[in-house]
């Protein structure tokens, strides 16, 4: 029985032993690949700084591959799928950086870039007032962003304003355009239009036309803004391809397999793929300690 109680103790000893390699070897694994991350993140960043967006967009979703947590990794990736045209990835990426480290603020800055160069100024004027309250918060300088954010508003007003005055603004021109005709109907040698109720119904056609114009111009303007946000393929260096399931859930360990899962669920991604809300998302106030990044 004594022999019985020991062996017991020792297997038991023995499968907390066992237990505690495992996670040792677990954590040791983690930090290898943390620091394998960071080797692929400061190459990236040196392909960034070189101008190869290409190279830096390989080696960011490597580096994601390896270490899904880094906020920083994927707002460089936003800033080379920025570079390469690739809005729909650059955004997912920017907007999976917020999710991340929601009291950091170039993640808002990366993602107010996007919005600002596909010309949606609603919701970059939201982003880039987040980025101005973090950093300043921060202690930071933010004059530049400032500026950006200023530049956002005078924008979104003038678009703003285009689209109040577009479509009356279509009336009176064609309004003006139908009194022409009627001007040039009457000094000429045969007019056509000679009984008032006609003359009316031109001038009201002719408004009737030009209102129709403006708001097809505000259809296929919002329309034109919100394709850029929508998910494509881009064939890269390496075969490397922006999609929003690498942008937002993270990437495969290399650019061929990035590729390759994307061909695979193109087709499903297709079906389910909804236009971009119009309203951009509000911001939450910060409630977690702050965090730094390098």
């Amino acid at each position: 029985l004594q022999c019985y109680s020991l062996h017991g103790v020792w297997l038991v000893r023995g499968g907390f032993v066992s237990a505690h390699a495992h996670a040792h070897a677990h954590a040791h694994d983690r930090h290898a690949s943390v620091a394998l991350a960071l080797g692929c993140k400061q190459q990236g960043n040196e392909a960034l700084k070189s101008g190869d967006s290409h190279a830096a967009e390989v080696l960011y979703t490597k580096a994601i591959g390896l270490d899904k947590r880094n906020h920083t990794v994927y707002s460089n990736r936003s800033k080379a799928r920025l570079n390469l045209k690739n809005y729909h990835g650059a955004v997912g990426d920017a907007e999976k950086a917020i999710s991340l480290s929601r009291d950091w603020g170039k993640g808002y800055f990366r993602a107010a870039e996007v919005y600002a160069e596909t010309l949606n100024w609603d919701r970059a004027v939201v982003r880039y007032e987040a980025a101005v309250a973090l950093e300043r918060a921060a202690g930071n300088d933010v004059a530049i962003l400032e500026g950006r954010l200023a530049h956002a508003r005078t924008s979104l007003a003038r678009q703003q304003q285009l689209v109040t005055f577009a479509v009356p603004g279509g009336a009176g021109v064609g309004a003006f355009l139908g009194l022409l005709l009627l001007i040039a109907d009457v000094y000429s040698p045969q007019p056509h239009l000679q009984h008032w109720m006609l003359r009316l119904i031109t001038v009201i056609i002719a408004a009737a036309f030009g209102a129709a114009t403006g708001g097809v111009y505000i259809y296929f303007d919002d329309l034109k803004r919100q394709s850029y946000l929508l998910e494509f393929k881009t064939a890269g260096k390496g075969g490397a391809s922006g999609s929003a399931a690498t942008g937002v859930g993270g990437a495969s360990s290399s650019a061929g397999q990035s590729s390759g899962s994307e061909g695979a669920s193109s087709t499903k991604q297709q079906r389910v793929r909804r236009k971009v809300d119009k309203k951009p998302p509000w911001v939450k106030s910060p409630t977690g300690p702050s965090k730094t990044s390098t």
